[in-house]
């Protein structure tokens, strides 16, 4: 398994702002290579978010029947010998409220019918070799949209650092 070079590093892409959210996603991936599975944790966690590994879709989706765990995303593999990660984010955004927003595939390329399939259900298909940069712009969307279940106290905070943020960078004539 291998991910590809970064230039500037993934965390440049993105505001302090957006960095400082990632640190409060929670996802989960899932597929079959455990090797390949710890690589993308390790990778995808110095990008901020926690991340939970399951070996098999029925693994994740027994957690999500019995504990009830929030994901703000999921990364699916494609290919699975239980069923196909297209299958399993059908079964999320049917039977457990995911939206497309929160869904990701991972895969090392497909048909064009099958990728335009994925794209009705998924939000991104990540490439084979992880690309980090996709990824860090992939989850600060996922963050930003994760902003409006915020309560109005933590909207104002949010608003008031990005203010902080942004000032310094407007120009006024």
């Amino acid at each position: 398994v291998t991910t590809l070079a970064l230039t500037d590093g993934p965390q440049e892409l993105l505001t302090s702002f957006q960095r400082e959210h990632l640190n409060n996603l929670k996802g989960a991936i899932i597929g079959q290579d455990e090797g390949a599975n710890t690589l993308y944790k390790n990778q995808i966690s110095e990008l901020g978010p926690s991340l939970t590994l399951y070996n098999s879709p029925e693994e994740f989706l027994t957690n999500i029947e019995t504990k009830e765990v929030p994901f703000d995303f999921v990364i699916s593999d494609m290919n699975m010998n239980e069923m196909t990660g297209l299958e399993l984010l059908n079964t999320l955004k049917q039977n457990y409220g995911f939206t497309k927003d929160r869904l990701f595939v991972l895969s090392g390329g497909m048909p064009n019918f099958l990728e335009r399939k994925i794209k009705n259900i998924a939000h991104t298909i990540l490439t084979k070799p992880l690309d980090l940069n996709q990824v860090a712009l992939s989850l600060a969307e996922v963050s930003r949209r994760a902003l409006v279940n915020f309560s109005p106290e933590q909207t104002r905070q949010e608003l008031l650092q990005f203010c902080e943020y942004i000032g310094p960078k407007i120009k006024t004539s």
